[in-house]
């Protein structure tokens, strides 16, 4: 799995004060229920970052289609190539108190 970032995403996530690292380790390292199917190609995952803040991140798979392929770095090319998840982070904020 690998995070297409850009202005927007980035953009969105500065809004609720979250680092991208923050979103993405939730993201690679879900635990169960989750990743959950949210309807329209949307994943929400709810948890717990390194540093122990309780995030919830929605986000999307793209297929090598979607993805300017030019923009990818060597490695992301190939792990596009190989099947890899191309994942795009579309929410992230902090677990209200009745998420926890």
């Amino acid at each position: 799995m690998f995070f297409i970032w850009d202005d927007w995403n980035f953009d969105h996530l500065e809004k609720h004060q979250v680092e991208p690292l923050e979103a993405e380790y939730v993201a690679r390292y879900p635990k169960k229920p989750y990743p959950r199917s949210i309807g329209s190609g949307k994943w929400l995952v709810r948890g717990r970052t390194l540093g122990n803040r309780q995030l919830q991140v929605i986000y999307v798979k793209k297929n090598a289609d979607e993805i300017e392929f030019s923009l990818l770095t060597k490695l992301e090319q190939v792990e596009l190539l190989e099947g890899e998840a191309a994942v795009y982070v579309i929410h992230a904020r902090d677990l209200r108190r009745g998420e926890k």
